[in-house]
């Protein structure tokens, strides 16, 4: 009898640390705890709740209810282009990710400063770098064979960066999405550059070095 009853305790039990999670073909119930890290898209309000729309590791794009019991580790004022880390209980039955824990790192917390970010491709006979500084300056190289050091002024606007440097024909102004530790260039708003020509969604991830 006491094994029949550890036995039936110990199935309980086990049914109510994966939360009831199982499920089978037509049949959806239960819920499951789940983790996340992604970008911030945009910020939603829907029947009077709110949500932010996440852009996680897998390109998948989920909508995340922020509930009043929400822990909001870092900056509450959440915007576009942050970096989350989301702890979060998935409810099949109605496809709800309610948020548990959600950490925060703003776009300007993920721009690395005084360090070199590098070109994912090769560059003009060499590295092509950027370095953005502390002081609001910048220079790149476009690589090795390259006889042009440009530099200039950046600027955080609109969850952008902008590196804007003066040339004979006016302005040059290149425009990169901030993610984790790397620049993503976006092509439709920017001049370019002279040797290397980048394409849109290109990276310059941080140098580790």
């Amino acid at each position: 009898m006491k094994k029949y009853l550890a036995l039936v305790l110990a199935l309980i039990l086990g049914l109510t640390v994966c939360g009831c999670s199982f499920e089978t073909e037509g049949v959806n119930g239960g819920f499951v705890r789940e983790t996340y890290t992604g970008i911030v898209e945009e910020q939603l309000t829907e029947n009077g709740s709110e949500y932010i729309r996440v852009v996680t590791g897998n390109n998948e794009v989920i909508d995340f209810l922020i509930t009043s019991t929400t822990e909001i580790d870092g900056e509450e004022n959440i915007s576009e282009g942050d970096s989350v880390e989301i702890d979060c209980v998935h409810w099949y039955e109605t496809s709800t990710y309610e948020i548990l824990k959600l950490t925060v790192t703003t776009v300007q917390e993920n721009i690395t400063l005084n360090r070199i970010y590098v070109y994912e491709k090769d560059g003009f006979g060499g590295v092509f770098t950027i370095t953005l500084n502390d002081d609001g300056t910048f220079q790149y190289s476009e690589g090795g064979l390259s006889s042009h050091i440009g530099d200039g002024t950046w600027s955080f606007e609109d969850g952008l960066v902008c590196i804007s440097e003066e040339s004979p024909d006016g302005p040059r102004n290149n425009y990169f999405q901030v993610e984790e530790d790397c620049l993503v260039f976006q092509a439709e708003q920017s001049n370019n550059f002279i040797y290397v020509k980048v394409s849109d969604g290109e990276r310059f991830n941080a140098n580790e070095s």
